[in-house]
């Protein structure tokens, strides 16, 4: 499987993470509706952003178009709890960028992490 180039941050600004939803859930025609368990292999999500160099963000752009296939495989991503290696892919979003001051961007990462 691949891995998140070490030449790009390992760090997301401002992250957020949920964790996976395995629920299923009914309402009933009285009383508080059901939940049960659907499955144990859901996905949770983990977004935030980086600040990359122009260089930075062709590496990015190559690794999501070419060794990702144009984003639609899994890839090790860093935790940001503690550093350790996720699996993960990006969600219905690939990278956005706009740009934040002279040679840098700033980067919107919208990822899934997989079981």
């Amino acid at each position: 499987m691949d891995v998140w180039p070490v030449t790009l941050p390992r760090d997301l600004i401002g992250p957020s993470q949920s964790m996976a939803d395995g629920r299923l859930s009914s309402q009933t025609d009285t009383g508080p509706g059901k939940v049960r368990r659907r499955s144990t292999a859901s996905a949770g999500s983990l977004t935030g952003s980086m600040v990359l160099t122009y260089a930075q963000l062709d590496t990015l752009r190559t690794f999501v178009a070419t060794t990702l296939a144009g984003g639609s495989l899994p890839f090790l991503f860093p935790s940001q709890i503690n550093g350790a290696n996720i699996t993960v892919r990006f969600a219905e979003n690939l990278p956005a960028w706009q740009r934040y001051g002279w040679g840098k961007v700033t980067v919107n990462i919208d990822l899934e992490t997989l079981p």
